[in-house]
């Protein structure tokens, strides 16, 4: 693996990270490649204070992947099996993960502070023998990319959780959770669908991205110090037609300039002729 890449440097200079913060986690990094040399690092991982990390050559293996950030006091735990982190995926302070087999974690997941994830039980089965002494039972545990693990939240063994999926604080999470849903409760259960509600939202952000690019041809009007009252057929208000004093209009002049438009500013910025969830009526 190669660090001193262009690509590396230029990320250094676009993000100016050559302060204090960032070469005090350039020696760490340093420091825990000397340290377990066993350890896959795919990348630069960003590593704070306190961390456990457990990967025995030839039983566990730890992988991480680019730019992983691994928050205080940090506990991954590679006992046997394989444990591969994705890409940019940020671990909070105190998070324990343990592998008995194999947990993967998706790129760009976001894992609040005390969570714990685990891939084995104990079995209970015999009453005779201690529970410490009757050995585990072992399922693989999936957590898709983009999701988000909010606080105190468990995930057991056998949890297989979609992408995007957002789990609730203090949730316990176990078997299939789909994609791009909310879930919470113990166990958790989906209670939202993130899909249905982006979809619900498609005019809001049409309307919204319309009344950006508003205010853009405005900015650029006012830079280039073209008019920027709107004239009754839609264009800017020019010469003698344009209303006198501050930009405002006055009662003889408002009638004529926001006919087509919804609203006016004193400014000259002026809203799009839209409305959300219904039919603009005219008078």
């Amino acid at each position: 693996m190669r660090l001193l890449t262009a690509a590396n440097l230029r990320w250094v200079v676009r993000h100016r990270a050559w302060t204090p913060y960032y070469l005090k986690r350039y020696w760490r990094f340093a420091v825990f490649k000397l340290r377990h040399r066993h350890v896959v690092t795919e990348g630069f991982v960003f590593l704070g204070k306190k961390l456990e990390i457990v990967a025995r050559p030839g039983h566990g293996r730890l992988i991480l992947g680019k730019w992983v950030h691994l928050g205080d006091e940090t506990r991954l735990r590679a006992h046997e099996g394989t444990l591969r982190i994705g890409d940019k995926v940020v671990f909070a302070r105190d998070v324990t993960v343990n592998c008995y087999l194999d947990i993967e974690i998706g790129a760009s997941t976001l894992i609040a502070d005390w969570t714990y994830i685990c891939d084995f039980d104990h079995k209970t089965e015999d009453l005779g023998p201690p529970i410490k002494d009757q050995g585990l039972v072992k399922s693989p545990v999936r957590i898709g990319p983009d999701c988000w693990l909010a606080t105190k939240v468990t995930v057991t063994r056998g949890a297989d959780i979609g992408a995007g999926v957002v789990i609730g604080a203090n949730s316990v999470a176990r078997g299939n959770i789909p994609a791009y849903s909310v879930a919470a409760g113990i166990p958790a259960v989906v209670v939202r669908d993130r899909v249905s509600r982006y979809e619900a939202e498609a005019e809001r952000r049409a309307y919204l991205d319309k009344l950006a690019r508003a205010n853009e041809e405005t900015a650029a009007r006012l830079r280039a110090g073209a008019p920027v009252v709107p004239a009754a057929g839609g264009g800017p208000v020019e010469g003698a037609d344009a209303p006198s004093g501050n930009g405002s209009p006055t009662s003889g002049d408002k009638a004529d300039v926001t006919r087509g438009f919804s609203s006016y500013s004193p400014v000259g910025h002026y809203v799009p002729d839209v409305v959300v969830g219904e039919e603009k009526q005219r008078g």
